[in-house]
């Protein structure tokens, strides 16, 4: 049975591919992940390391390009997905789902770049939704996949305009750089600060230009999240046709970051790769350590933000047999 709900419009067979893709509810090192990286990603980019991060090199252009293949979904299997109005919607979203398009889409593109051979070195890692753990064991046990690189490119931010320059209030990435990636997209994107994490910050003390971009996808994380077909498409486009070569490199790669000799990760990014874990593992004691109070406080707002992420009554009963209560 298809996973693949009526579209409002004709839908070229080129996303359609993208669409079945986002079907896969993929937590880090479930067999549904190990199932999308099968059927997805192997085939073109068939080398792996330690890990499980795949990667494939195409010519020798200085560039790493970056996505991952997990997702945030409590649970793995199949889901459905539909397209409205050129937007990508989540059937029957429920609490602890996600479209996926964070990352699904970053890889999709990345399949597109290489089968249309634009250079550069193509990771595909693993267990970015944990807090970069892929990224981190290249830099911890294979850090001379490194050697050569001058920048790093994740394709896995939200909205549709943003070329990262900062990741977790430290630079990652030159204005300069940032304005060449700007010209060759052509599509209107903008400098943004206020990026987050994703895999490229960990290469951040390595190499010198780590960006992000946007990729289309907005609510991420959660049952309501949406992707732009028509902007993904666009910058697929765009992407097939990059021109490396229009790059320079100038940011210091150890400026604004912790020294290396004391952590496992630098400073900030061990931080947020330890606050990832624990969310991720420990949801019960945070949220009622954290929360209890302001649900107690304000409940209409408590309810409404329950509402928005898609919880009914059976998570609750779910949870409540889950947890023993």
């Amino acid at each position: 049975m298809t996973k693949l709900a009526k579209t409002r419009g004709a839908i070229s067979s080129e996303p359609r591919e993208l669409l079945e893709m986002l079907t896969y509810a993929r937590p880090h090192e479930s067999d549904m992940e190990q199932a999308f990286v099968n059927r997805y990603v192997v085939p073109v980019a068939p080398d792996y390391d330690g890990y499980g991060n795949h990667s494939v090199r195409i010519g020798d252009a200085p560039v790493l390009w970056s996505c991952h293949t997990d997702t945030v979904d409590r649970r793995p299997g199949r889901k459905q997905v539909q397209v409205w109005d050129g937007t990508v919607y989540l059937v029957g979203g429920k609490a602890g789902m996600c479209l996926g398009a964070d990352d699904g889409a970053g890889v999709w593109i990345m399949r597109e770049m290489i089968r249309a051979k634009v250079p550069g070195l193509y990771i595909f890692h693993r267990g970015e939704e944990r807090g970069g753990l892929g990224s981190g064991w290249i830099v911890d046990h294979n850090r001379s996949m490194l050697d050569g690189i001058e920048a790093a490119i994740a394709l896995d931010r939200k909205g549709t305009q943003s070329i990262i320059t900062h990741q977790m209030g430290m630079r990652c990435c030159s204005a300069k750089f940032a304005e060449q990636v700007k010209a060759e997209l052509n599509l209107g994107y903008v400098t943004d600060d206020t990026g987050v994490f994703t895999d490229t910050a960990n290469y951040a003390p390595y190499v010198s230009e780590c960006t992000n971009l946007s990729i289309g996808y907005e609510r991420e994380h959660g049952p309501t999240e949406t992707l732009d077909l028509q902007h993904v498409v666009m910058l697929r486009d765009a992407m097939t046709r990059f021109n490396p070569g229009c790059l320079g490199a100038y940011r210091d790669p150890m400026s604004g970051w912790d020294d290396l000799d004391d952590f496992e990760y630098p400073g900030q990014v061990r931080d947020r790769v330890a606050n990832v874990r624990r969310k991720m593992d420990g949801l019960q004691t945070i949220y009622t350590s954290d929360l209890y109070d302001l649900v107690t406080r304000y409940p209409e707002i408590a309810a409404e933000l329950l509402c928005q992420c898609g919880i009914d009554e059976d998570d609750f009963e779910q949870l409540r047999d889950e947890w023993r209560l």
